[in-house]
């Protein structure tokens, strides 16, 4: 068979192509969770920003 060496350089290769996959993925599920969270904050800031003139009127 092959010499012992060979199978190494070619597990190195499966484990750094893993590795680069993992990230990948990983990258666009963090890309696309941040985008929903960020929305949701943008929203409720535009709600507290609208809001808050109507609580000083009452107040005046």
């Amino acid at each position: 068979m092959y010499p012992p060496h060979e199978h190494a350089f070619y597990l190195w290769l499966i484990i750094i192509g893993a590795v680069c996959v993992t990230t990948i993925i990983g990258a666009a599920i963090d890309r696309f969770f941040l985008n929903r969270r960020l929305r949701a904050v943008r929203a409720r800031h535009a709600e507290v920003i609208l809001s808050a003139p109507q609580i000083k009127k009452r107040h005046n």
